[in-house]
């Protein structure tokens, strides 16, 4: 009796461990990262009626800095791939533009200055956004122009170039700030 114990034992182990087996061989993992947004957030201080504005903090930052926090994001209603540099995600998005569908969302101390929205790949900026200038009012040397102005760079970015601008980083959205900031504040455009 201890025999037929010991092969029903080893005839259910092995049963076991081929069951395991089977059922690990048979998941689909992946180390790829998945997400369903693109993001890049920043401070940038910019003194009110200059072209002195700054990505960091320093002593030298008085009362008349405005402290500024920026996001531009693209949401996807999809999940999106992990992108290891620019032209990996350039490429995905370009083969894959008509599948496109989300939003974009820009915002400088949470209050949203650009949203559009993607449907298959076609982007259309939201009426509801703050628009409160055109292009031909925001020449001044103060924040709503300068806002104004960064918010019509990034509306005038194809969809792709907003991609890489946010999976850029901050540079890229901060450059457009001080690009506008440096011109309407009497500096040539950068």
């Amino acid at each position: 009796m201890t025999k037929f114990r010991l092969s029903i034992l080893v005839t259910a182990t092995l049963l076991l461990i081929s069951i395991i087996t089977t059922s690990c061989s048979n998941e689909n993992i992946s180390d790829e990262k998945i997400t369903n947004e693109i993001k890049t957030t920043g401070t940038m201080f910019f003194e009110q009626n200059s072209n002195n504005f700054s990505t960091a903090k320093n002593n030298n930052h008085t009362n008349k800095y405005q402290e500024l926090n920026i996001e531009f994001s693209f949401i996807s209603d999809d999940p999106l791939p992990d992108f290891n540099n620019d032209e990996e995600l350039t490429n995905y998005f370009q083969n894959n533009i008509d599948q496109l569908n989300g939003s974009f969302i820009y915002s400088i101390n949470n209050e949203i200055l650009y949203e559009s929205i993607v449907i298959n790949g076609i982007e259309n900026a939201l009426p509801n956004t703050n628009d409160n200038y055109t292009q031909q009012l925001y020449r001044g040397c103060d924040y709503e122009s300068i806002r104004q102005c960064t918010r019509d760079s990034i509306d005038n970015m194809g969809t792709i170039s907003k991609l890489v601008c946010i999976a850029a980083g901050f540079a890229c959205v901060a450059e457009e700030f001080a690009n506008c900031a440096y011109t309407n504040c009497g500096g040539p455009q950068l």
